[in-house]
Parts: C-alpha cells; structure tokens; sequence
C-alpha cells in the first residue's frame, strides 16, 4: 500500500496580525497542499478564532481559518488531531499543531512534561536577580498519534515544533525585540533556549524507545519543524545517533531513526533560506522499518523567499517555509 507523509509549518495562519488577507493566503497555500497529496499531514503554526459571531475573546475557540483553508481539497474529509493550551480547554493561542489523516486517528495526546521534568535555572544575570531556580518549560507540546494503516500495522507519529534557536527571555535582560541590556544576558537567554530544545527532543526521543521496547520494527515517523538542522543537538537526541556513537547491536540500534529528506538531492534539500543561506529545518525522521519501505521524497521549495528579506510589519501570503513529503510502500494488502 502507498503511505504518503508530509510536514509544512504553514507561518502564523489565521493569525489576526497577518497583513496579508485570508484569502490571499488560501490562495497561496491550497495549492502546495494539494499538490503534496498527503495521507497524513502534520501542519505548524495553526492559530484558532473564537466561534462565528461571537466576540473576540468568546471561547472555546474554533480553527475557522483552517477549515476554510482545506475546503474543496481532500484533507477536508480527513481525521484530524490538535494541540491544545496546558490545561487542554481550549486550543493554545498560537502556534498549534495539527495533524490530519486519511485514516482513522485511534489514539492521540500531547506530550508536555510527561517524560520529562521541566529542568530549573536560577538566572544569573536577571535584574533583578533571581531568589531562586524557576522551571523551564517547553514552548509547545508535541503531538502524538497512532493510525491503524488498512494493512493492519499501526503507524505511530510524533508531530514536533521546537524552540527556534532564540535567546530565552530573562528578567531585566530584555528591553524589546532584539534589543538586551548587556551580552551576558543575551549569552544568557541563548543557553536557556538550547536547554528547552533539548530537553523537549529529549522527551520525544524517551517516548520513541517507549514504542520500540513493545515493538521493535515499529513503524514511526516523527516529523514537523525542528527549527534545527540535522547535526544539530536536537535533531540528533531524536535520531538516536551521532557521529562518536557508531552503530551499535540488538534493541538498541532498532530505536535509531533514518532523516528520510536525505533522498533529495543535497541542493534542493533546504526548508528556509535565511540571509542567503539555505537550510534543512523541517524534517521526516522515520523507523528503520519504514525506511525500508521509502520510495521518494521531495521539498517543495519552488520560489521560496529569503526570510531576511522579508518585512516582517508586511509578511507575504505563502510560508517562508517548504513542506517536506516521502513517499512509502508498505508491503502487505490492501
């Protein structure tokens, strides 16, 4: 059977402080959608609308803006699952995770701290100064699903958005966007930010060898924007390898997963450009036994922007990032 998977962080949509109309996005975006032709798709950066007719502060909120976008396109009849805010009353404010399926989704949650304690700080260069350590959370949860494939194999996905590579927040330290009251501060923010990605690829990976420790040729595909590259910190903790570790025996080596965009060519790999440099942020990392079956994979880059170049008052309609789709065939009927 063909199992297409596919990932776009689709930037702040339904947003109320996009410039750039609904429509005009719609009309920017269905397209690439429906040109992935996708069984299941993972979408970053999905933000929510109170209900229809009501104020703007009316709750619990609805996901109006996506339903318009998947109108007329084959992902509207899909199964769909979505992060939600911590107490999981309402969807997050901003920045959800959505995933959509042509299969039945029977098992879906976040993970939020579930694996993983939030590690403490005590800032060193707050100002005032910190009288304590203070948690540090992850900025969004993870979203977990399993899929009964029609071929009677589960397909169990992890669908990520991690920490963009920007310094934390410290108290006194930061006076506006980009602007720190002294290096240290902003030193500071930047190991904060490392430890919230890490950590969070940390969970993700522990909930990985929960699903080998029960089956070790599992089919897996963990995928979104890792706002990271593959050799960085947390794409490897995912992957379960890195250079110094080699190739190990047993269970062990059963947990590591593939980068299944590495089947594109190097030069048209990149998910973002960012001041002329090309990057590979968005990822399909998958289980060796689904990287058995993989038979193609793509980046829809064609006329992707340069995100330095863009006003970021005046944001453009399409995404400053490329989706990434693989294709898969699984052996076994129907």
């Amino acid at each position: 059977m063909r199992l297409r998977l596919a990932t776009f962080n689709v930037e702040n949509f339904g947003a109320p402080k996009h410039t750039a109309p609904l429509d005009a996005r719609i009309s920017a975006l269905r397209p690439l959608l429906e040109r992935l032709d996708a069984d299941v798709l993972c979408l970053q950066e999905i933000d929510p609308q109170p209900p229809e007719g009501s104020g703007a502060k009316a709750h619990p909120r609805e996901l109006r803006a996506l339903n318009a976008l998947l109108d007329d396109t084959p992902y509207a009849g899909f199964h769909r699952a979505a992060t939600r805010n911590r107490d999981g009353s309402d969807f997050a404010d901003i920045h959800n995770i959505v995933m959509l399926s042509r299969w039945k989704i029977d098992d879906t949650r976040q993970l939020w701290h579930d694996l993983v304690d939030a590690p403490t700080w005590r800032a060193t260069t707050a100002r005032p100064a910190a009288s304590k350590p203070e948690p540090l959370t992850w900025d969004r949860p993870a979203l977990i699903a399993r899929i009964p494939l029609p071929n009677g194999r589960p397909l169990h996905i992890a669908g990520v958005h991690l920490r963009a590579p920007l310094p934390a927040p410290v108290r006194g330290q930061k006076l506006g966007h980009a602007h720190w009251r002294s290096i240290g501060g902003w030193a500071e923010g930047y190991v904060l930010s490392e430890m919230k990605r890490a950590g969070q690829a940390l969970e993700i990976r522990l909930w990985l060898d929960q699903v080998f420790a029960t089956d070790s040729e599992a089919l897996v595909a963990v995928m979104g924007d890792f706002n990271a590259e593959e050799h960085h910190t947390p794409v490897e903790v995912v992957l379960g390898r890195d250079d110094t570790m080699g190739e190990r025996g047993g269970a062990t080596a059963a947990g590591i997963l593939v980068p299944a965009e590495r089947a594109v060519p190097r030069e048209r790999r990149h998910t973002i450009i960012h001041d002329g440099r090309r990057q590979t942020l968005d990822h399909i990392l998958v289980s060796r036994a689904l990287a058995s079956a993989q038979r193609g994979a793509e980046v829809v880059n064609d006329g992707l922007l340069d995100e330095a170049t863009v006003d970021d008052e005046r944001p453009p309609p399409q995404s400053l990032h490329a989706p990434v789709v693989v294709t898969f065939e699984i052996p076994g009927q129907p």
